[in-house]
């Protein structure tokens, strides 16, 4: 328990791997008696440099920051063209930190250098100040009627739930809808909620395509060794 620690030396903390869930980061500094977590974007192929909000700075609730410098950011739609910002579309990136290639993979090097940005495979959003939203990975959105579902959004709404301790959303093949909705949740300790509860309340929370049509309680979700959540041992559960 985090509780148990003297934690007044602590300055500052730096989060990264996936999307922080808002609730979470909040719950934390509150804990821990910090004014924020600094959040990192990045990956292997551009040497983890994306962008970060490691300055002294104003980042609004959610944002992983800024360009590191000499990098470029954008955000491209499916035809590989630039988005407005606040509009959700693939994270693309270029600059002097970025791969040359995969090695003996031409193919899949053409593919995540299409036109000379790095495609990421994330999806995300610029505001109109150049701050970057992590929505989710491209390969984890979900298409239910034609709709594009984002799991982060519909998991950070789930997590205002009190007695959600973690969740998470992915998406189940179905004959009528082509993906349906599915949720794992893991409760609080000595909570306790029925999935009809959970579902009317996240009903409150997003339009109503977006809510889970089956809620899975476990015990605990499954994840790698830095903690990052492993939805590919999820999908294989179902």
């Amino acid at each position: 328990n985090i509780k148990n620690y003297d934690l007044t030396s602590l300055m500052k903390v730096v989060s990264g791997g996936s999307a922080l869930p808002i609730e979470h980061a909040q719950a934390f500094c509150k804990t821990a008696g910090i004014e924020s977590i600094s959040e990192l974007y990045g990956l292997t192929e551009s040497c983890g440099l994306a962008t970060s909000s490691f300055s002294t700075g104003t980042y609004p609730p959610g944002s992983v920051g800024e360009t590191f410098p000499q990098m470029e950011i954008a955000v491209f739609d499916d035809r590989d063209y630039p988005v407005s910002p606040g509009e959700k579309g693939e994270i693309v990136l270029r600059g002097p930190s970025i791969m040359k290639g995969y090695f003996n993979r031409p193919k899949a090097t053409a593919e995540a250098l299409l036109n000379g940005w790095l495609h990421t495979g994330d999806i995300g959003y610029l505001n109109e100040d150049g701050h970057l939203f992590i929505s989710d990975r491209k390969k984890d959105m979900i298409i239910r009627g034609g709709e594009n579902i984002y799991p982060c959004e519909l998991e950070d709404a789930m997590y205002e739930y009190p007695a959600i301790l973690e969740v998470a959303v992915l998406g189940k093949p179905d004959p009528v809808y082509g993906e349906e909705v599915v949720a794992f949740v893991v409760l609080k300790q000595n909570q306790s909620a029925t999935a009809e509860e959970i579902i009317e309340f996240t009903k409150t929370k997003v339009s109503k395509f977006k809510v889970p049509a089956t809620i899975h309680f476990v015990d605990s979700l499954p994840k790698s060794l830095i903690g990052k959540l492993l939805k590919r041992e999820l999908r294989d559960q179902l």
